[in-house]
């Protein structure tokens, strides 16, 4: 339990025009003590049952009142000065609409590092995954309009389906380099599911395909390949139209974190179904990618030494 940490991270900030917003999902822990002892600096908290945490991101957007919002975890922190630099970030740049800058995941047994994006990407390259940690993303309220919130019936890419949705409408984003947030690694971390992830973030690359009129062929290739089921829970009504090769870059780039999540995994067939696909359809990118070192290291290597490794690093 580190809710306690989360909300001193906010209340250290330089900047104090902000609302602290708690959703609680019925905790029987220590919470609402802790809750309760920052009454006075709390705009807003409930604690009752809910269905995850998407409905509970969005009960507390509905709340919100602020031109500028964010969420964490309660395991989760805000670096020092970070809500100060996001407001000036936003005031110099009034047009645009979600900012994003890096995070540092720690926790035990963690090795601290910084992660996010170090280099500035295209429109299209944000749609193959979520390229950057949610708690160091800050979005316009105003752009989230009153019903533009997290689907519920995502548990896992509920930011990231809420970012594609938001770019694909015409939404303006931008990368900093600033430090905003601490992401805690432990043992009850959602990020340990990747498979989850995988599964989600796959449904939408799907439909972000399906919203394109030159897009359908390369759906089609991942139901081939069994990365996702056919869909039309999310319909993604595109004002931004894609060239054939960026919609490629979006396929190669999906298939190539999902080949690498399995790869850690010591999921082989995966791997292989994966990697011929690449090797008879894209091959350029194969061997640039050097496929053939990670498949015989699938091949020779037994599998109890890459869960080995999997446990030495985390």
């Amino acid at each position: 339990m580190f809710i306690e940490e989360t909300i001193l991270s906010i209340l250290k900030q330089e900047y104090k025009n902000f609302e602290i917003i708690v959703i609680d999902g019925g905790s029987t822990d220590e919470t609402l003590n802790i809750i309760k002892k920052y009454t006075h600096e709390i705009f807003y908290a409930i604690s009752e049952k809910d269905s995850g945490q998407s409905e509970a991101i969005n009960k507390g957007l509905k709340i919100a009142t602020g031109d500028i919002i964010t969420w964490l975890n309660s395991d989760d922190l805000h670096e020092k000065d970070a809500v100060q630099t996001v407001v000036e970030i936003f005031i110099k740049n009034p047009d645009l609409d979600i900012i994003h800058g890096k995070s540092r995941l720690f926790g035990e047994r963690i090795k601290s590092q910084v992660i996010g994006l170090n280099a500035d990407i295209k429109l299209h390259e944000y749609l193959s995954y979520m390229r950057f940690p949610q708690p160091s993303c800050f979005l316009k309220k105003e752009f989230l309009g009153p019903t533009c919130f997290v689907r519920p019936d995502l548990h896992y890419a509920m930011d990231f389906e809420l970012i594609v949705r938001a770019l694909l409408s015409g939404a303006k984003i931008k990368r900093v380099d600033n430090l905003f947030s601490a992401y805690r690694m432990h043992a009850n971390s959602k990020s340990n599911n990747e498979i989850r992830f995988l599964e989600e973030w796959a449904e939408i690359v799907h439909c972000i395909f399906l919203s394109q009129m030159n897009g359908r062929s390369f759906a089609e290739k991942m139901e081939t390949l069994q990365l996702t089921k056919k869909s039309t829970r999310f319909i993604f009504n595109s004002k931004i139209k894609f060239l054939e090769l960026q919609l490629e870059n979006v396929l190669l780039q999906h298939l190539n974190l999902t080949y690498h999540s399995h790869y850690r995994l010591a999921h082989g067939e995966q791997c292989k179904s994966i990697s011929n696909f690449l090797e008879q359809n894209y091959n350029d990118f194969y061997l640039k990618n050097n496929y053939q070192t990670y498949n015989f290291r699938l091949k020779f290597i037994p599998r109890f030494v890459f869960e080995f490794i999997r446990k030495i690093i985390g």
